[in-house]
């Protein structure tokens, strides 16, 4: 039910962007269609209801009732969309500016006045300009063996997964994606659901 279609929603991001609207219409939508038929969001339907009407206003661009022309999505689709950076096997992430803003938030203390400020800064420039002196070195610190491995194992994964658009029908492509980015659930019945 509405696992599922949280995991389809997730998976648009691997969806070529010209081809997101189309496979929310013919796959998404019907989808949510078969649930509230059956009673999936008994007692939810409003909450559903409103955040499947966010989701498409913000992510998807609402659809006019009248003459059937969608608007702008609050977020252009080549904005969200991860297609281009997880078949390049780039970052889809921003974890390396959140590590970066939170290690400046830890060293900054509470209400500093502008000295502080600048001191803190000062120090933080000197560890940049350290840092990229022993990459340009090759001194650095590598990332343990492990880790490396398991980025690289996890970037393959996702672009092979994502290169199979077009190759399987969009159903298949969102029901396939479901079960590749489970979240860690083990709920047999949202995958079996998806495959309708």
């Amino acid at each position: 039910g509405f696992q599922t279609i949280i995991r389809y929603i997730w998976v648009l991001m691997l969806v070529p962007p010209d081809q997101v609207v189309t496979v929310w219409e013919e796959v998404v939508q019907p989808f949510v269609v078969l649930c509230w038929n059956q009673g999936a969001f008994d007692g939810f339907e409003e909450e559903v209801k409103s955040f499947l009407e966010y989701v498409e206003s913000t992510y998807i661009g609402e659809k006019h009732p009248i003459s059937g022309k969608r608007a702008d999505p609050k977020f252009k689709i080549s904005f969200w969309n991860m297609r281009a950076a997880v078949l390049a096997e780039e970052h889809t992430t921003n974890n390396i500016a959140e590590g970066y803003n939170n290690a400046l938030r830890v060293a900054t203390p509470d209400n500093p006045n502008i000295w502080t400020l600048i001191e803190v800064f000062v120090k933080e420039e000197a560890g940049v300009r350290k840092k990229v002196s022993e990459s340009l070195t090759g001194s650095t610190k590598k990332q343990s063996a492990k880790r490396t491995s398991t980025l690289k194992f996890k970037h393959k994964s996702m672009k092979t997964f994502a290169e199979k658009f077009g190759t399987v029908s969009n159903k298949t492509f969102l029901v396939e994606g479901a079960k590749f980015y489970n979240f860690g659930s083990t709920n047999a019945s949202a995958d079996k659901e998806g495959s309708d």
